[in-house]
């Protein structure tokens, strides 16, 4: 049975005797059920912790290392989280004055509040939705969601200990940490690294440790493919998954034909935060046949349609929403730090809020949101909560925000802002001073990269 959990970029490997003796040491530190809050990295410090507090019974919430050192104190304060794990680079930054009980593998463990919070018993993980929609909301996932998530994917994907999956998304996204959980769960190995894949070090580190497996959101495959992946040579590769939104026409197509050639698997996935992960997948035999459908429930997992009335809607190729029943999904959300001592509130049913239909085969197909949320690079966007954002903050304007493609600057889609002056009579100069500053605002709020956000000013 293979016994190596983690190999880093570095050569570094972690054996699984290993990873139980650092979860002991790291669990000792800290007393039961208590809150954390995580910095995320693909890293080993990063692992260790979220590994250590899953299997010691205390609760992380896991953050991204992009989010500022402002937004990040909102939660510390709102949540009261007893500890903090970061890494050494950032408290140096942002938090010298706490007080440091641990350190190792380049992160700090800070005690930052004695007082031990009210904690549901079934309580193990907290997570921000599907990267941000600007909101403190975070989701309340147990350790029965886990558990039945990862089962069901290591089913369907048939991860085994031979598996070598490499680190292509952040920890703090439901998406990696499935990836996570599977592999470990499985006995297999994890490939960490903080290599981009459109570094070569990223595939000569994937090469040369053998990795079988690469899990990416939409974006990520058509940067491969403007890359020229077909050409690549990656004998060890046997399997490919995207989820974190819709793929292209264009990159669907030419995974497929390069999976049908290299006999690999590309598979299509469905999920969201309050599912844990995964709600469906598409098989791999079926990639061509079933082109554009999100495919069918996971194992134990029930989709049906509902429509505006809730009744269920049957007959295929008639639009409803997608409604979810499987034990993954997650207890609901909290608001503030009373809600973590609050039970299962969805009771195993989960409306997607994704409006879609299915095909003669019942397999599914998504055709949109039900509301204002979209999914950019797998970061959940509320564009009507990001409206009011702004003119809060800018009543001179009437906002709107819309969704765009923007090919020339290398993202595949981005926010554009729409202002509109209120006043006709007062002629407002459109400066890169008071753009930048709506900017800004909004990348703190909402939690999204400047690199997303467009601004027009309409007289």
């Amino acid at each position: 049975m293979n016994n190596i959990a983690i190999i880093t970029d570095k050569d570094e490997k972690i054996t699984y005797d290993d990873l139980k003796m650092y979860i002991e040491i790291f669990s000792s530190k800290m007393i039961f059920k208590s809150t954390i809050l995580i910095i995320a990295s693909n890293t080993i410090g990063c692992m260790v912790g979220y590994v250590s507090c899953l299997k010691s019974g205390n609760v992380p919430l896991m953050i991204s290392r992009d989010m500022n050192f402002e937004s990040i104190k909102v939660y510390i304060e709102k949540y009261k989280f007893n500890f903090l794990w970061v890494p050494d680079m950032w408290i140096k930054e942002n938090v010298a004055e706490y007080k440091i009980i641990y350190r190792e593998f380049g992160y700090c463990l800070i005690e930052n509040n004695i007082e031990q919070p009210e904690l549901h018993k079934d309580l193990a993980l907290l997570l921000t939705t599907s990267g941000t929609t600007g909101s403190n909301k975070l989701v309340r996932i147990s350790r029965d969601n886990i558990e039945a998530n990862t089962n069901d994917i290591i089913n369907y994907l048939n991860i085994d200990d031979t598996d070598r999956a490499i680190t292509l998304l952040p920890m703090n996204y439901t998406y990696g940490l499935s990836v996570i959980n599977t592999h470990l769960k499985s006995r297999g190995t994890i490939l960490l690294t903080e290599l981009r894949p459109f570094q070569s070090q990223f595939w000569d580190f994937f090469n040369k440790y053998g990795g079988t497996s690469i899990a990416a959101v939409p974006y990520t495959y058509e940067m491969l493919l403007k890359l020229g992946f077909k050409e690549w040579k990656l004998d060890t590769l046997r399997t490919m998954t995207v989820a974190g939104g819709k793929i292209g026409i264009t990159e669907e197509q030419y995974f497929i034909e390069y999976a049908k050639t290299n006999r690999k698997k590309f598979i299509i996935m469905y999920g969201q935060t309050e599912a844990t992960a995964r709600i469906s997948y598409r098989p791999w035999n079926m990639a061509e046949e079933k082109s554009g459908s999100i495919g069918i429930p996971i194992p134990n997992g029930r989709m049906w349609l509902e429509d505006t009335n809730g009744n269920v809607v049957s007959k295929p190729y008639t639009q409803g929403e997608i409604i979810y029943q499987g034990k993954n999904v997650t207890m609901g959300y909290a608001y503030e730090l009373s809600d973590l001592s609050k039970g299962d509130e969805r009771k195993g049913i989960l409306n997607t809020g994704d409006l879609g239909y299915i095909d003669e085969d019942n397999y599914f197909y998504i055709i949109g949101r039900g509301d204002r949320t979209v999914k950019i690079n797998g970061h959940r966007i509320d564009l009507k909560d990001m409206e009011k954002k702004i003119e809060a903050d800018y009543p001179e304007y009437k906002v709107v925000c819309e969704i765009e493609k923007c090919l020339d600057t290398g993202l595949h889609k981005r926010i554009k802002i729409i202002l509109e002056n209120r006043d006709k009579s007062i002629h407002c100069v459109q400066t890169s001073e008071n753009t930048k500053k709506i900017i800004d605002m909004i990348s703190w709020k909402m939690n999204v990269s400047s690199q997303m956000i467009y601004i027009e000013i309409q007289q």
